[in-house]
């Protein structure tokens, strides 16, 4: 296995999982994960924010206002910070990808550095939505011969909270 990414229902606990699954591990880390964060005016945003520096919500990092959901400015936020977030450094070890969805389905330059990233030599594990119809990056995700996907539901969750994937096994504290 190569890459991982999990998948499921809302709210199943898919970046829950991959919160601790990090927590057992030590290698360097590169790449991204969404956080919604409620702003002081009252609007729920969505931040990308970089796994590798601990980036807290900010102006900055803000994909997209979950009330406009403006499919082309949110297109430009992807382009602009995701595929920045996904050139490894040279002590990249593993890339996070948390999580990606519809709102990706316009941002091409995005969605190009996505698979980009899954072609080269460098783990990925990360997290899909599971929508009614795949957008074309899920499906090309799910379709990439070296994807795996485990589906969580909840009555494997706290199965796989305990037992590391074979892609972490490598980088455990306790091997």
């Amino acid at each position: 296995m190569k890459h991982l990414f999990l998948t499921g229902e809302k709210q199943i606990g898919k970046s829950t999982l991959l919160r601790k699954w990090f927590d057992r591990i030590d290698a360097g880390i590169s790449g991204f994960y969404t956080q919604k964060h409620m702003s002081g005016d009252g609007h729920l945003y969505v931040h990308m924010l970089s796994a590798e520096r601990g980036d807290l919500p900010s102006r900055d990092n803000i994909l997209f206002d979950c009330r406009a959901r403006d499919l082309a400015a949110a297109s430009e936020r992807f382009n602009l910070l995701g595929c920045s977030m996904l050139h490894p450094t040279p002590a990249t070890e593993l890339i996070i990808m948390d999580e990606i969805g519809v709102m990706e389905e316009k941002a091409a330059l995005f969605c190009e550095a996505v698979l980009h990233t899954l072609d080269g030599s460098i783990p990925v594990i990360g997290v899909l939505r599971k929508e009614s119809s795949d957008p074309p990056i899920i499906h090309s995700i799910k379709n990439h011969p070296d994807v795996t996907i485990i589906e969580v539901t909840k009555e494997n969750r706290d199965e796989l909270a305990i037992s590391l994937p074979e892609i972490l096994l490598p980088y455990s504290h306790h091997s």
